[in-house]
């Protein structure tokens, strides 16, 4: 048996060649550690096997959470703002917390599928940590740190498709009745009455507005940056570039709306110019669902209201155009969905049966 230098933390030590530098010719070395000599010796032999096998990567000792922060420093550098977001959500909320301190050549799929059945009752999310791992483990091997990724084989938990809604009944009352304040009424119409995307009506500038035409032109779309608001120059997908008609009711709260304002969006942040930040956005929209609660019959603490969001009134106005006889090609253009299968799956969970009192989108009523 070799002699072996034994350190001052009481652990063997052993230097083992793992190739050889193709630039200088040079021996490449790895020192390795162990607590015993026969746990150093099998260490040897391990990597021994994996150099004649063609498997051997040496980590350089790096843990899952160093390589996480690297590989998302290069590899999404360059992403849109609500993809690096993602990315850095799932490294920093859950991959770092779950299995940062596992050094990378001990992370086992063991590991990676217990952090995704920790979170199975949020598929989506599953989803992103599993794309988001397998993406992070494939650059590792890349770099030569790996030899094979562990998360290749992960299994996601059954999906539970959540049930999109229109309005209730008793939210459409309430709506009717309440009293916003100019700006919150011409928001909530246009919601009403063209459906779009949150990030598309907070996009939304006087330009914006064909009053010729009586149009509605969704060119733009605002994500959020850290809470500060992004204006992109397309919306969603391009099929989200779309013009969409203005009914009469949205006109008669729209157009005086329009006429006092001195801004050039619609909607922009209350004590200066320019357009929502997030936190501006939430206080807005929470005013607003807090006076359709009231309307209702709701208090503070009671609510008569749940879950009222901008989407709600977007699947809402394709339940408008349904019953108003629109086909399921004009809703795919007017909604600005990317794939017509998305505005079948809405049509197909409405009723079946004609609306007898259907009417054209210029004459319809959210009411």
């Amino acid at each position: 048996m070799a002699k072996y230098k034994k350190r001052a933390d009481g652990r063997y030590q052993a230097n083992i060649c793992i190739g050889t530098d193709p630039d200088t010719g040079k021996r490449i070395f790895r020192t390795i550690y162990a607590r015993t000599i026969n746990d150093l010796e099998n260490e040897k032999a391990d990597i021994k096997d994996k150099l004649n096998k063609g498997i051997y990567a040496d980590d350089k000792d790096m843990t899952v959470e160093t390589w996480a922060k690297k590989w998302f420093g290069i590899d999404k550098a360059t992403c849109g703002v609500r993809t690096k977001e993602m990315y850095e959500r799932m490294v920093n909320n859950y991959i770092i917390p779950s299995i940062g301190d596992i050094r990378l050549r001990d992370l086992r799929q063991s590991d990676v599928q217990l952090m995704i059945n920790k979170k199975a009752k949020y598929f989506r999310t599953c989803e992103q940590l599993r794309m988001t791992t397998r993406q992070m483990l494939d650059s590792a091997i890349d770099d030569g740190l790996l030899y094979k990724n562990v998360g290749l084989n992960i299994k996601l938990p059954p999906k539970h498709k959540e049930e999109k809604r229109p309005l209730t009944d008793t939210e459409k009352k309430a709506i009717a009745k309440t009293e916003f304040t100019d700006k919150e009424k011409a928001f909530v119409y246009i919601l009403l009455y063209c459906g779009l995307r949150r990030g598309e009506i907070l996009a939304l500038s006087k330009n914006s507005i064909d009053k010729k035409n009586m149009e509605v032109n969704v060119r733009n779309a605002v994500t959020f940056d850290y809470g500060k608001a992004v204006l992109n120059p397309y919306p969603k997908s391009f099929a989200g570039i779309r013009s969409i008609p203005i009914p009469n009711d949205l006109k008669e709260v729209l157009w005086p709306y329009l006429e006092q304002l001195e801004g050039l969006y619609l909607f922009e942040m209350e004590r200066k110019p320019g357009l929502m930040s997030k936190s501006s956005y939430d206080k807005f929209w929470e005013k607003i669902t807090a006076k359709i609660n009231a309307s209702a019959g709701g208090t503070e603490d009671i609510k008569a209201i749940h879950g009222l969001s901008a989407h709600v009134f977007r699947h809402n106005y394709a339940t408008m155009l349904y019953y108003a006889g629109i086909d399921v090609k004009d809703a795919q253009r007017l909604l600005g969905h990317s794939s017509i299968k998305i505005t079948l799956d809405i049509y197909t969970h409405l009723d079946k049966s004609k609306s007898t009192a259907g009417e054209k989108l210029s004459k319809i009523s959210a009411f």
